[in-house]
């Protein structure tokens, strides 16, 4: 999954976070990643019911907009 819009300009943050791990069934709209960019959390959500397979990132992680 592409990381969302954080804020207009903000090309990437650090992961606060992980709310998942592998083998987790969540529901569109269930929090996956807690993330913080220029002092603001951001909240990345599922965008589908699914399963997750795998976690590529920790806390403290950076992360940028594809």
């Amino acid at each position: 999954m592409k990381l969302p819009e954080l804020g207009e300009n903000i090309e990437g943050g650090d992961v606060l976070r992980v709310m998942v791990k592998p083998g987790d069934a969540v529901k569109a709209g269930a929090i996956l990643l807690v993330t913080e960019a220029m002092k603001m959390e951001t909240n990345v959500k599922a965008k589908a019911d699914c399963r997750i397979a795998e976690v590529r990132y920790k806390e403290g992680d950076k992360v940028e907009k594809d």
